[in-house]
Order: C-alpha cells, then structure tokens, then sequence
C-alpha cells in the first residue's frame, strides 16, 4: 500500500536553484529528482527557521572597541523525510542530508553533492518489499557554521558578513545601527538524498533527492549602551584654570590601514609549481603604545568552491612607539595545496586558461589595554594563474636566455621562444671506398 501524502508533497516545486559555482558547472539543478529503483524522495522542513544569536562583548562601550560574538555555533534544521523504493525484491539502502544543492549523475546511479557545503546521514522513514508503509522520518540536521563560512556568495552562511551587509545598506549611522536589534533572514538549500536497490545484487543500486529552501535568522542584539564620546587627555596650565596647552598624553594602538602589493607576481609554468608565490601587504599603525594586529586572506566570490583562507597570522604584537609605524608581510599564496586537491585537478588542464583568484585583505587590531575590533576590509585583489605545456631541451630566446611562453593575463596563445639552432649538415656528396682490411696470413705447412 503506498504512503498517502498531502497536496503539499505531490506538488513538484517549479523553483530551480541555480548556484552557479563556476563556469563550468552553471547548470541548474532540478528540485526533485527518483531513478530506476526510487520512486520518490520528500523532504519536508517541519521546524522553524534555523536561529543564529550575535552580540556585543566588549566591556568598553565606545564604538570603536565594538567586539561583534557570534554566540551560536551551529544551525539545527527540523526536516521529515520519506524515500519510497519500487520494484519487487528491492530495500532501501541509504539516506544523507546535505546542506546546498544536488543532482543525481549515472541515470541515477551517484549523486554530485559538489556544489554542497556539508552533509550528515540521514534517518528518514522508507518503503520497500519489506515494509510498504512507512511514516516520515523526522529528525534535526545539524550544520557547524564554521563548515559553511566559506563557499559560494549565495550558499555561505557568515553571520558576521551579512551584519555588515545590513550596515552598509542602513540608513543611518553606525552608532544608531548597532545600538538596535537588528534581524536579518536567509534562504538556504537543504537536500535529502535516497537510495534503494536489489537485495540480492549490491551492484544494481540507483539514488533520488529532493531539495528544498529553509530559513534562517540572524539575530543580533542591540546594545544602546555604545556611545562615540570623545576622550580627551588633557592638563589644563595656566592661571584661572583657562586650558592654554593640550597634552596628548598615551596614544593606544591603532590599526591605520593596510593593502597588496601594487604588482602582483601572476604565475604562469608548470602545472604543480616548485614552490608557492610570495605575495606581500603592507600596513601602517599609529598610537605609542602596544598593540594587537591580525590578518587573513579570505577567498572571496570565485568561480570554484572558495578554499576558505589563502592565510591567516598569528596574534602580532607591535609598538609603534619603536618608529615602525610601516610594516609588511610576506605571506605563501598556497598554490602547490590547493592544486593537489582533487576538486581542484580541473585547474590542472593545459587548456591555456588563466584562473583568477580572487582575495580580500582582512584586519583587526586589539590596544594593549582594549578589545578587539571587528574585522574590517582592508584590500581585494586578483590573483592569476595558468598552467602551460613544459618544453624540453634547450629554448633560448634573442639574448640568449632560456624561452618560454609569453606572459599574459588574457588568456592569449602562447609564444614559444626560439629554438636553439642545429649544427649545419655538411654537404651530400660520394663517400670515398673504404680500404679493405688485410687478409690474415696462412701459417706454413709441416
């Protein structure tokens, strides 16, 4: 006897989700899809929306030493889910949760969770031979949010970074912002994925999902207590108490600013490199104190599954009083261990393409007595590489120099170098005869 269901689970969802996750995969994914022994797989999204709480946790209550804490570390989603085998002889075999988009590859025989941040096993209700008629399976999926911080724009989940889109988009002052409860609400794809096959045959197995949007709110709790009060260090000199002289007095560690190097070194050879390019920023600090600074390189919006941070520094202690108000830092962008990735082996092509990768220079600083300060954007740049064909043998160029191709961001046809030139052929001509070796001499007869 098949499982009854509501009008809500016979309606197949027009939606599609498009998550482009680079060029080569801009394909849509259908919301449903069953195969050869999966009649149907619903996934129904029973619970509310997923929350995630930040606050301020900074004691100091001016603006500056704002301390944004996400208090939640992981969203807990509360879905039902069913998979109904069909065909005689056949079980049900599986189930997973996925947090993003799927689609099923093989006629049904394997499921491409490769644009998904996250999955989990999943305990839905299921039909099969053995069991006709079955309940829905609910559940909560539990999704860590440091598992989808990074990834594609529309399928990340960083709290911190959609606060700061609601602040950019405010209409107001910093101040009147995080003075006030602010809630904002995502959309995210949640997958439930299915599969049955023969009893009596692992080999003959197939797989069906179901994906669908869930909510989730950010809710960050307002602190009316910050203020921006000017703090003023002053000695007052002279008669009547009338200020003449201001004394600056201690300065705390301040953060200025910081940037990437003007001319990137874009990379262009083999396809694993020897080594890993150095990139530098450079950033300057204030005050006569000392200080906290922090940095990272965040892949940001790339056409391929981000690879989270290029770099990330340590807790770096600084005194600008010393006169190094100007500093640098030569980080490893991890090329070599990022190509050594299977899921990044289609970079590894000699299709003459150039990947761009693209990086946001993040920072935040902590005074010696303070808190630290939201991590604020400092700089974005591009980063390029291409992977071309390694020629042997001698290459030489104009001046004598090994050749090589062409440097170029474009993408155009490489230039090969010259050749080294082959010795000139001597003439073709008659050989002269070769004299023939003389005849060994008989020994006498006795």
């Amino acid at each position: 006897m098949k499982t009854t269901k509501t009008l809500k689970t016979l309606i197949l969802g027009a939606s599609v989700l498009a998550l482009g996750l680079g060029a080569a995969s801009q394909t849509a994914h259908a919301a449903q899809a069953s195969s050869q022994y999966v009649e149907n797989v619903d996934i129904d999204l029973t619970g509310m929306a997923a929350i995630i709480n930040i606050e301020n946790a900074s004691a100091n209550k001016h603006l500056n030493a704002l301390d944004l804490d996400v208090k939640t570390t992981v969203m807990q989603f509360e879905v039902a889910g069913l998979v109904e085998c069909k065909g005689s002889n056949v079980m049900f075999k599986g189930s997973k949760h996925f947090f993003g988009p799927v689609n099923i590859m093989d006629d049904g025989g394997a499921i491409n969770s490769a644009s998904a941040l996250y999955d989990k096993t999943a305990k839905p209700g299921y039909t099969d031979s053995d069991y006709p008629n079955a309940e829905y399976g609910g559940e909560v999926f539990t999704v860590p949010l440091n598992q989808v911080k990074n990834g594609h724009p529309a399928l990340r989940v960083d709290p911190l970074e959609e606060l700061e889109k609601a602040r950019q988009a405010f209409n107001g002052t910093d101040l009147e912002f995080y003075q006030q409860d602010q809630e904002l609400v995502l959309q995210r794809p949640i997958s439930l994925s299915g599969a049955c096959g023969k009893k009596n045959n692992p080999n003959k197995a197939s797989l069906g999902y179901e994906t669908k949007d869930h909510t989730i709110q950010i809710k960050y709790k307002g602190d009316p207590g910050l203020n921006e009060t000017p703090v003023l260090n002053a000695q007052l000199q002279g008669g009547g108490g009338v200020p003449n002289q201001f004394d600056e007095g201690d300065q705390p560690f301040i953060l200025n600013g910081a940037d990437f190097m003007a001319n990137l070194p874009h990379y262009n050879g083999k396809c694993l490199p020897d080594a890993n390019p150095m990139i530098r920023f450079n950033y300057t600090m204030g005050g006569n104190q000392l200080g906290n600074v922090q940095f990272r390189v965040v892949a940001k919006s790339n056409q391929y599954a981000d690879y989270g941070n290029y770099y990330e520094s340590k807790n770096l202690i600084k005194n600008p009083a010393n006169g190094n108000n100007n500093a640098h830092i030569d980080f490893e962008f991890p090329l070599k261990e990022m190509l050594a990735e299977d899921k990044y082996s289609f970079m590894m092509i000699l299709n003459n393409k150039t990947y761009n990768h693209n990086m946001q220079l993040e920072a935040r600083f902590k005074p010696k007595m303070g808190n630290w300060s939201q991590w604020d954007i400092q700089d974005t740049a591009v980063y390029k590489h291409r992977c071309v064909p390694q020629l042997n043998g001698q290459l030489q160029g104009g001046n004598g120099q090994v050749g090589g191709y062409a440097d170029s961001d474009g993408g155009e046809t490489p230039k090969l170098g010259k050749f080294q030139a082959k010795p000139a052929r001597a003439p073709l001509g008659k050989a002269a005869p070769a004299e023939p070796a003389p005849k060994p001499k008989r020994a006498p007869l006795n």
